[in-house]
């Protein structure tokens, strides 16, 4: 009898095991691509390593919401700690015309962080922006920083942190916001980065070379920023995963899918209340004139929170001129430095339909890859642990960029 229960538990075992493989194979997909049709070297010669690529998701997370809820899953990864630079950042007062949007003519003063993992590498500076809710402490960042530090090239990681997303950067005599298109903060924090980095390898002989992966809006502004920058912009490559290229159409998408409407879309706005909550002291002495703090406190959805909240703030009439601003795809046929893009068709926040279809004809420097599988998990999890495949494609696209330096 004993003997018989024995076989059936190892016959259940093996048959799951198989199914369990069936599926994974079944659910593997081809890496697509689009590039320009004269695409510059380091995009054809990446393109060309690419052709036959594929991804295959973790078996057992099945959709897209299941492999979007491991972006936040708890990270077993053993990353060595941070070393946390504030850096301050005076107030700015904007006269005439700017080169940029979804900014306002005043921003306050306030502090932004920069977590540097602590190592001896002395290879290329890898600056990471999180997404909306995001920070260094995000498991989906810890995982991509472990393959960055194990690489042969010995990548200095550091995590941008804007302001309100760790303890140290809140604060400040007047309330202040980050959003998916607001670059000034970011672009302060990149131009120390680069200055102390060539401080450092002309000192110690460090590389000099400024890399940069995005995720979500971190991807957005990180691909705004070059954008405007254009010729001016310091990073010789970056990866922008899940970057949500156009805000209007993804608004749209909210407001019409169920599970955006009636799950993500409540969660998202219950986050940022959360965040808006680190400043509640200074939004009571407020005096900015358009913003009604009844209405931010009351807002549901994220387009109620930002019409009231973020689009005042960042000197936007309304959340469809915010989002509208925001839309780095207006400046991809800007950026100057070779860039690639990773969406998922299956992602539940930044879906395919949201994707402008053209937006890789605008610029030789860009390839866009997508799969079919992958969510919003910002790692594409693979394999039975979970293993984050994005982190792997972003070395080797970065393997094209530096080629044998």
């Amino acid at each position: 009898m004993h003997t018989d229960a024995t076989t059936i538990v190892a016959w259940t075992a093996a048959l799951s095991l198989a199914l369990g493989l069936l599926s994974a194979a079944l659910r593997r997909c081809e890496v697509k691509q689009k590039k320009h049709e004269k695409a510059t070297g380091v995009i054809e010669a990446f393109s060309q390593e690419m052709e036959g690529a594929s991804y295959t998701p973790t078996p057992y997370l099945f959709n897209g919401l299941l492999q979007t809820a491991t972006a936040e899953m708890p990270s077993w990864v053993d990353i060595p700690p941070y070393m946390h630079e504030l850096v301050a950042l005076p107030e700015v007062r904007f006269e005439g015309k700017t080169g940029m949007t979804c900014c306002p003519d005043v921003i306050p003063a306030g502090v932004v962080e920069l977590d540097w993992v602590t190592t001896d590498n002395a290879g290329p500076v890898v600056l990471i922006a999180p997404g909306l809710t995001g920070s260094s402490e995000s498991p989906y960042v810890k995982r991509l920083i472990e393959v960055l530090m194990t690489s042969n090239r010995r990548y200095r990681p550091v995590v941008y942190v804007p302001r309100l997303r760790a303890p140290h950067t809140c604060g400040g005599d007047k309330p202040f916001f980050y959003s998916c298109g607001f670059t000034h903060d970011f672009r302060r924090a990149v131009h120390h980065v680069e200055t102390g980095l060539r401080q450092k390898a002309e000192e110690a002989g460090s590389s000099d070379v400024l890399l940069g992966i995005g995720f979500s809006m971190g991807a957005n502004v990180l691909a705004k920023y070059a954008g405007e920058e254009g010729e001016r912009s310091p990073f010789r490559a970056f990866c922008c995963l899940s970057a949500p290229l156009d805000c209007p159409s993804l608004c749209r998408y909210f407001k019409k899918d169920p599970v955006c409407r009636y799950f993500l879309d409540p969660f998202l706005t219950g986050c940022l209340q959360k965040i808006r909550e680190n400043i509640d002291e200074e939004l009571i002495d407020t005096d900015h004139p358009k913003l009604e703090m009844d209405k931010v406190k009351a807002a549901k959805t994220v387009t109620d929170y930002d019409d009231n909240f973020t689009a005042p703030l960042m000197g936007c009439t309304s959340a469809q001129e915010l989002y509208d601003q925001a839309s780095c795809h207006h400046l991809v046929e800007h950026i100057k430095s070779p860039a690639m893009f990773l969406h998922a068709e299956n992602d539940p926040i930044v879906p395919a339909v949201s994707i402008p279809r053209d937006v890789h004809t605008k610029n030789p420097n860009l390839v866009f890859l997508s799969t079919t599988h992958g969510g919003h998990s910002m790692g594409w999890p693979t394999g039975p642990t979970g293993y984050t495949w994005s982190s792997d494609l972003c070395l080797r696209f970065f393997e094209s960029a530096l080629g044998e330096e």
